[in-house]
């Protein structure tokens, strides 16, 4: 009779749904090694180009109105946890683990998280403060709308993420002009495609420099685990300042505010987080810093879209591996111990419709100290619309011993990035 030469745990079974949003399918594959014995649900809405680069015996395609499905094939599995990274997937995920009864954010809250004006409305009833917000569903809507919030305002999707379609407006007409040109963009966007089309118009938060180096942003985001209601706050990330319209440039982990600034902002986040009910998973909670103490902008139920990265550079910790642990069971929360500073920092292109028409500077970025990667994501021949958010040329990632050496960094990439647009549409 031969010995067993591998003794080690078989990992327990573990669902992870997936969409847009979350990691590449090799990261979740690499990451919840040894962690869970993971299998896949894959939304057939947003199935990607390189489906079989999930592992063919324990992947399944379903439509977003299959949760049943899917529960029933996990359930076949045995699965002890069910996860996603994706905000697409987040009301899907919560009715899969309420078939199981699997604990998760459940499904009210992942309502709410997912939808802008039940938020909105949700932080307002709790008592956190909240700007003048109103929705609007059809050009009728607009000038009720306007009245009832003022300006300058913020156009946001009722359901959406990654900026797609936020728009500042600053007056009555702009605001119709906006409004009227947007409807398409619910079909042309696959973050928004299937949702209902509709907005929120917020009062614009007004945001102050709480950091002394001007080249800060003036919000944050608190990246969170919740284990059956017990918060984690696990970092907090500065940021650069947004490119017009609302598009994201930069983040920078741990944020480098002291710590009286730092406890106010976890207390604003776990405020929020009680208002929508998160329960048990991951978040996401972007606050503006105001002369009145920090704001909720909004809570995202799943990991924010950078933050793993950021985490292993600047702590080596890998923070997808610890939400699927706390999926199963495992109290793995953290939090990091921050040892260095990381950067990500995506190259704004002009506001409007642009191609790309030449790129140079890459190699000189690649080999500036700190520089551990750059992804090419639109080469020349390519076309940005700023209208999508985060849409960039390249992203660089980088790591460094303060924030001031990742500052001077990004300087240094502005200064060395070539890029050549032709616009084919200019901004309204």
């Amino acid at each position: 009779m031969s010995a067993n030469l591998d003794s080690r745990p078989v990992p327990p079974p573990l669902l992870v749904v997936y969409a847009p949003g979350s990691p590449t399918p090799a990261t979740l594959i690499r990451s919840l090694s040894g962690v869970a014995d993971a299998c896949f649900v894959v939304l057939a809405e947003h199935a990607p180009a390189t489906l079989d680069a999930f592992p063919p015996a324990a992947t399944i395609v379903v439509g977003a109105g299959e949760p049943e499905r899917a529960a029933a094939w996990a359930a076949g599995r045995g699965v002890r946890g069910v996860v996603t990274y994706s905000e697409l997937a987040l009301r899907f995920t919560a009715q899969v683990a309420r078939t199981l009864g699997l604990p998760h954010h459940d499904v009210r809250a992942a309502e709410t998280m997912t939808d802008k004006l039940a938020q909105r409305r949700a932080l307002a009833a709790a008592g956190v403060p909240v700007p003048a917000f109103a929705e609007i569903r059809g050009p009728g809507d607009v000038d009720g709308a306007a009245a009832a919030v003022g300006f300058p305002a913020v156009l946001k999707p009722r359901r959406g993420m990654g900026s797609a379609l936020v728009e500042r407006v600053t007056g009555l007409e702009r605001l119709r002009a906006v409004v009227a040109a947007s409807w398409a963009g619910f079909d042309a966007d696959e973050r928004l495609r299937g949702t209902d089309p509709a907005f929120v118009l917020e009062q614009q938060l007004r945001g102050v420099r709480w950091h002394e180096d001007p080249r800060f942003g003036d919000y944050v985001s608190v990246e969170s685990l919740l284990d059956r209601g017990r918060i984690v706050h696990l970092a907090i990330t500065d940021k650069t300042p947004l490119a017009e319209p609302f598009r994201e440039v930069g983040h920078l982990m741990p944020s480098s505010l002291p710590d009286g600034r730092l406890a106010q902002i976890h207390e604003a986040a776990t405020a929020a987080l009680r208002a929508v009910g998160a329960y048990h998973g991951a978040t996401h909670t972007e606050i503006k810093l105001t002369a009145d103490g920090p704001r909720v902008i909004e809570v995202n139920g799943r990991l924010g879209g950078a933050m793993a990265r950021l985490m292993r550079n600047a702590a080596g910790f890998d923070v997808i591996a610890v939400i699927a642990a706390n999926a199963l069971g495992r109290d793995d929360a953290g939090p990091p111990r921050f040892t260095r500073y990381a950067l990500t920092y995506w190259p704004p292109p002009p506001a409007g419709i642009v191609d790309v028409t030449a790129v140079g500077g890459l190699d000189d970025i690649v080999a500036l100290p700190g520089v551990e990667h750059l992804a090419l994501m639109n080469p020349a021949g390519s076309t940005i619309d700023s209208r999508g958010g985060t849409s960039t040329v390249a992203i660089v990632r980088a790591v460094g011993e303060s924030p001031a050496d990742l500052l001077d960094l990004r300087d240094q990439i502005d200064a060395l990035l070539r890029v050549e647009y032709r616009y084919r549409q200019e901004p309204a």
